[in-house]
C-alpha cells in the first residue's frame, strides 16, 4: 500500500463520500504510477467526454437545435456568455 504523507489525499475529507477508502486507496497508487503522457491522455479522453455529454445535454433540451446554436450554448456553459457573444456574436435562435 502507499506511505501517507501530510500532502496524501487519503486525509479526511479528500475520499470521495461515494467510495470505499481502500478502493480510493488504489486509484491514488494507479495514479501516482502513471507516466505523464498516459496522465494526459487521460486527462484529454475525460475532457471529450465531458464535453460530448455536455452537447447532449443541449440537445435534450433542445432536440432541434441548430450547429450554430449548439456551439453557442457550449462556449457560453464553458466560458460566460460575454465571451460568447464577444467571438461568436449574438445568441442564434434555434
Amino acid at each position: 500500500m502507499m506511505e501517507r504523507s501530510d500532502d496524501s489525499p487519503m486525509r479526511a475529507g479528500l475520499v470521495p463520500a461515494d467510495t470505499a477508502p481502500e478502493v480510493f486507496a488504489l486509484v491514488v497508487e494507479r495514479w501516482r504510477a502513471m507516466s505523464v503522457p498516459e496522465k494526459a491522455a487521460l486527462m484529454e479522453a475525460m475532457s471529450i467526454e465531458t464535453e460530448q455529454i455536455a452537447r447532449i445535454g443541449i440537445r435534450m433540451w433542445e432536440p432541434n437545435i441548430s450547429q450554430a446554436r449548439e456551439n453557442w450554448l457550449m462556449m457560453s456553459r464553458r466560458y460566460g456568455r460575454d465571451l460568447a457573444m464577444e467571438v461568436l456574436g449574438p445568441e442564434p435562435a434555434s
